[in-house]
């Protein structure tokens, strides 16, 4: 669970470095103001920005709640191969395809490298 806490940290970390809260809103201001030029509500474009945030947390929840499943299936892996059985995919085996399947090639590389740190975490962390 720390490891998951840590991770999230760090994204928020990076975002806020980055600028990625002055870019959004940024974005949204440049996107009420073409709103209310073409006469559309603004109350649209705030709900969509509030909708995009809303669906980033949930995200961030299903990472934690999926945390436990994860280290379990972590678990399975390691001791298959302590039963001297080959292990060839074990990201294959983690991954939520059906999550996978909705991001863009940014953020399935992102998912992927972000699994990838987390299952190397929890194996060491099984290990010991």
């Amino acid at each position: 669970m720390n490891s998951v806490i840590k991770r999230m940290a760090d994204e928020a970390k990076r975002r806020l470095k980055s600028g990625y809260w002055e870019e959004m809103y940024k974005n949204r201001e440049e996107d009420l103001k073409v709103a209310k030029e073409k006469g559309v509500s603004s109350e649209i474009v705030v709900d969509g920005y509030r909708d995009k945030l809303r669906s980033t947390k949930k995200r961030t929840l299903k990472t934690l709640l999926d945390d436990s499943a994860m280290y379990s299936k972590v678990y399975d892996i390691v001791l298959r191969e302590n039963e001297g059985e080959t292990v060839y995919n074990p990201i294959g085996i983690l991954k939520d395809d059906d999550f996978y399947n909705t991001l863009d090639s940014y953020g399935r590389e992102k998912y992927v490298f972000n699994l990838s740190d987390a299952y190397v975490d929890l194996r060491k962390k099984i290990e010991r």
